[in-house]
């Protein structure tokens, strides 16, 4: 434990970075690159001008946008209804898996790596995770997912909900996580809400030491939940589940096409819907926070850079839910730098 002193007040960080570590950081050698001194200064300047310093994140950061912006910022309807990146087109699974995986120096890098409660571990390269997410995207295409459609996802911290999650984006649709371990009644109100029209799900899941059978749970929800048309079935817990007519299929059905099939990807510009994130609905009805490809896309990879100092080649793991913001943080934190995500056996009680 190390404690500083500000302002003739007492603050105590649990780690505080060696001299050593503060030159070697991804934050330093951006303020190097921008001739800022300081970080105060950097944080000053950021500040007081937003479209010098974000323009500047996009570049120290390669992130590639499909048509480069016009502007960066558009605040003219006020703050509360920003525009950013105008006029741009990018989208999360290009930025965050696609262009890895087309640069053979990074293709067979790890892009994820998964240990279940049995002890079993997965791992996918990001060569291998763009090979699933096409897969999973022209699935998704033949259940009838198009361009601003919803879809939910009631999957735990495993390799199918990152899948789902970028093939959603390339399609130019709009996942919807809800948290694995909610009651049906939960989840109705957010998949409802949304107005989702497929839903992908795990059978089940382990908690508390015990099989949680998701499925199931989803089941009873999709009575009040009436816009839901199909349901896709991921084979985790290994457990038996009703599977009900021409509505349910099961994963390894759903990813059987050939990837070919799913290689068109939707044009999104910055400002279109990737993620719509629910609160905890805790203190009243849960209300549903809409993230763009651009702005979210660009300011994750900036915390994950320059807060957190990942960079390629590094390993990041968050301990929450696909259901929780953190969930899709920890995918496009880790892999927006080419690093490898790591996703424990389930952790949220």
């Amino acid at each position: 434990m190390s404690r500083q002193r500000s302002a003739g007040a007492a603050q105590t960080y649990a780690y505080v970075p060696t001299p050593a570590q503060i030159q070697a950081a991804r934050v330093t050698a951006l303020m190097r690159r921008l001739g800022i001194g300081s970080i105060d200064e950097l944080r000053s300047r950021s500040t007081a001008d937003p479209e010098w310093f974000w323009a500047a994140v996009v570049d120290d950061l390669d992130i590639p946008f499909d048509r480069r912006p016009t502007s960066i910022l558009d605040d003219s309807a006020g703050p509360e209804w920003a525009r950013w990146f105008v006029g741009g087109d990018i989208n999360v699974a290009t930025v965050c898996v696609e262009r890895w995986a087309a640069d053979p120096a990074t293709a067979d890098r790890l892009a994820v790596i998964a240990e279940d409660e049995s002890g079993e571990v997965r791992s996918l390269s990001f060569a291998g995770l763009a090979d699933l997410v096409v897969r999973t995207a022209a699935g998704l295409r033949d259940l009838g997912v198009r361009a601003g459609d919803a879809v939910g996802l009631l999957l735990p911290m495993i390799p199918e909900a990152v899948a789902v999650t970028y093939a959603v984006a390339r399609l130019g649709a709009i996942v919807v996580p809800v948290f694995s371990g909610y009651a049906p009644s939960a989840v109705a109100e957010r998949l409802a809400d949304a107005g989702c029209r497929v839903v992908v799900c795990a059978d089940g899941t382990w908690r508390k030491g015990r099989v949680e059978p998701i499925k199931k749970r989803l089941d009873a929800a999709l009575a009040s939940a009436p816009t839901v048309e199909r349901v896709v079935v991921v084979e985790h817990a290994g457990i038996d589940v009703s599977m009900h007519g021409e509505r349910d299929i099961s994963w390894s059905r759903l990813v059987r096409r050939s990837a070919e099939l799913g290689g068109v990807r939707h044009a999104t510009s910055s400002e279109t819907p990737f993620l719509l994130a629910y609160t905890s609905g805790t203190t009243g009805t849960p209300k549903g926070a809409v993230h763009v490809h651009g702005g979210f896309t660009v300011k994750v990879a900036s915390e994950a850079a320059y807060s957190m100092d990942i960079g390629q080649g590094d390993r990041l793991l968050w301990v929450t839910d696909m259901g929780w913001i953190m969930g899709v943080w920890s995918m496009i934190g880790a892999h927006a730098q080419g690093a490898c995500l790591v996703l424990p056996p389930t952790a949220i009680s």
